[in-house]
């Protein structure tokens, strides 16, 4: 694999690096396509306290230990936890579907068809239904019945959803057909009617939207405008566009709502945007082919995964190298205060947060491995054996992770052999 294959991005609809959460890649590309296709990431709420007598003690991190192993679908991507734990909702880009892993049993409870390129849902708070973008339309599926209860049709490449906080909406970009340039606009589906009430558009390239805790506005990566534009959700209209000075792709909004951090995988920067006045507050050099980024739940920092891949000059795919790092940013200086060295190879994607900030755990694509990061200390703690990885589609590679909200398990997709493996905390 070349180094241009991890930040390469999705034609026509700019919202994905090699291997955003969810994003279904055209069949044209499978193979080395197949690496360039989805991510994810999640987080929660929770504060440390400081008492009269001293600092709180750091969370006591559980341990780890890989207890099952579940088939799904062909191409599983970013998994989707309901809000009660009860249950985890896999997309399987390949064959349309989604798998419906019921967590008391570790075992598939239903497999629901929602169309090809099915990728990166949002459920609703609640739990009652998920949206499924995929197959120029999104589906809502009700959780009760496990069935598709209303097809929304949009356009061409529809690639992510997002919830606003309250449940009352989803936003989805696309494809418009018949625009000279694709992928320019957004539109919004009121999830009492599952009826599209607003189309914005937006430049061309929309890449991974964040939308604010208080659900009043989301922020829209706008690939050809170096910009992020904010939309009012009130309104839904484009009230502000903030130049990041890159060409952003994936944002993240912290927990406590003060800050988007918004990453542009080819530039290698990190742009902080200050919510209150939706100006950069902070441009950080996390690194070139830097992905998809998790705030801890309770703010406190950002954790950026990348890959560096070396290559001898003349040498096949097989004698590169990688090392995989995580760059840690406080957010109250919006300093880098570690790099953690990850030495899976070949591919760092997804992070995810448990909810009471005490451990991130790392998919390596590379081996197959799932790497648990203190946060108290930076350090790798612990290093699971969650599948072989390779580059070869045939074996098992750690590419995306969910957590149940009472971090009781974290469970994790490989796309190449089409499982699920589940990690127990203890």
């Amino acid at each position: 694999m070349s180094s241009a294959e991890l930040p390469n991005r999705l034609e026509g609809n700019r919202l994905a690096p090699a291997s955003q959460p969810g994003v279904p890649v055209p069949r044209s590309h499978r193979r080395g396509s197949r690496r360039r296709t989805l991510l994810a990431a999640a987080s929660g709420a929770a504060f440390l306290s400081v008492a009269a007598c001293g600092p709180t003690p750091a969370p006591e991190i559980a341990t780890s230990e890989v207890t099952a192993t579940i088939d799904v679908g062909t191409l599983p991507g970013a998994p989707v936890v309901l809000p009660d734990g009860s249950a985890v909702y896999v997309p399987n880009a390949e064959d349309g579907t989604v798998s419906v892993i019921d967590t008391a049993t570790n075992e598939v409870a239903a497999t629901v068809p929602v169309g090809a390129g099915a990728a990166f849902p949002a459920v609703l708070p609640d739990g009652s239904a998920l949206y499924f973008p995929g197959d120029g339309a999104v589906s809502a599926v009700d959780t009760t019945t496990n069935e598709v209860t209303s097809t929304v049709e949009l356009g061409p490449a529809p690639t992510s959803a997002t919830m606003l906080p309250d449940g009352s909406a989803v936003y989805v970009p696309h494809v418009v057909v018949g625009a000279v340039m694709a992928g320019n606009a957004i539109s919004v589906i009121d999830t009492a009617t599952n009826e599209v009430t607003a189309t914005i558009d937006v430049g061309f390239g929309p890449g991974l939207p964040a939308v604010l805790p208080s659900g009043s506005a989301l922020y829209l990566p706008v690939y050809a405008d170096q910009a992020v534009s904010v939309i009012d959700t009130a309104t839904n209209e484009v009230t502000a566009s903030v130049p990041v000075g890159n060409t952003p792709d994936l944002a993240v909004a912290a927990p406590d709502g003060s800050a988007v951090y918004v990453v542009s995988v080819e530039a290698g920067a990190l742009s902080v945007i200050d919510t209150a006045t939706n100006q950069v507050a902070a441009t950080l050099d996390v690194g070139h082919a830097a992905y998809l980024p998790v705030v801890l739940p309770d703010s406190s920092a950002v954790y950026v995964p990348k890959s560096v891949i070396d290559a001898a000059e003349g040498g096949s795919p097989e004698d590169m190298t990688a090392t995989d790092v995580v760059t840690v940013i406080d957010t109250a200086t919006n300093q880098v205060t570690a790099t953690i060295e990850i030495a899976s190879g070949l591919g760092l994607t997804a992070l995810v947060a448990v909810p009471d900030s005490s451990a991130v755990y790392a998919a390596n694509t590379g081996d197959g491995t799932v790497s648990v990061i203190s946060t108290a200390t930076n350090e790798v703690i612990d290093t699971l054996d969650a599948g072989s990885g390779s580059t070869d589609e045939s074996v098992p590679a750690a590419l995306y992770a969910a957590v149940l909200p009472d971090s009781s398990a974290v469970y994790v997709t490989h796309p190449w052999d089409g499982t699920v493996t589940v990690i127990v905390r203890s």
